[in-house]
């Protein structure tokens, strides 16, 4: 099934030829449970859960502090991951904060019951990504990439000797996986994030996520409505550019 947030929530059953809208928000991400068939997570405001492959769908979390003074304190969603190794597992990366200005405090909560209940997880980050091969989970926080092998958090996470990270993309295909830094460079990483080697330097643009055929998928900083793709050649060079 292909989903998309546009206008209300929509769901394609035949590869995108055709689309029916299933719920009035507009999500912004979405998250599929491979082990779960049937169960996907869906980001809009709160977080959305359907058990029957977006036919219908249930809020399972919502921003839980009251809208009161003095601090006007709130709780934001910025993405939902579901596991895809350990079934029923998903997480929801977030932050708190208030419209007094107080810093946000990044948090991370995990469901194990395919997302009736979530609790806080013991890991760090202001964002994440699970590699479809191993079931390792990246974490990105304050810039800095660690992975948890094989999404065990009972492993104490690993450190990855790189500069600022800003997003994490991974190939379902070959395994590869690949990092754009802060400075729009892009390394990628054929042994699971233990070596690294510099692929293309971009100008601008957010790394978010890899097509078919390896075909890289980039959103522009300024509007997510601008977007181009390209492909890169055996020698880093790009190959092809579009839209």
């Amino acid at each position: 099934h292909l989903y998309l947030g546009a206008k209300g929530t929509y769901i394609s059953t035949d590869r995108g030829q055709s689309w029916t809208q299933t719920n009035s928000a507009s999500p912004t991400a979405f998250s599929a449970d491979v082990k779960v068939p049937g169960l996907v997570y869906a980001l809009a405001g709160g977080v959305y859960r359907s058990a029957d492959g977006g036919a219908t769908w249930t809020l399972v979390w919502s921003n839980p502090y009251p809208f009161q003074m003095p601090s006007f304190s709130f709780a934001i969603a910025t993405s939902v991951l579901a596991d895809p190794v350990h079934a029923g597992q998903a997480y929801i990366f977030g932050y708190t904060g208030c419209n007094m200005g107080c810093p946000p405090v990044y948090w991370v909560l995990q469901s194990t019951d395919q997302g009736t209940t979530w609790n806080n997880a013991p890991v760090l980050g202001q964002s994440g990504g699970f590699d479809p091969t191993t079931g390792d989970l990246y974490l990105v926080n304050g810039g800095k990439l660690s992975v948890i092998r094989g999404g065990d958090l009972s492993n104490a996470p690993v450190a990855l000797n790189l500069p600022a990270v800003n997003s994490l993309v991974f190939d379902p295909d070959s395994g590869r996986v690949y990092a754009e830094t802060t400075s729009f460079s892009v390394l990628a990483s054929d042994d699971h994030g233990v070596t690294w080697t510099p692929v293309v330097q971009l100008t601008s643009g957010l790394l978010t996520a890899v097509g078919a055929g390896g075909v890289l998928h980039v959103n522009g900083t300024s509007s997510t409505e601008h977007a181009f793709t390209f492909l890169l050649g055996g020698d880093g060079s790009i190959q092809s550019v579009a839209y």
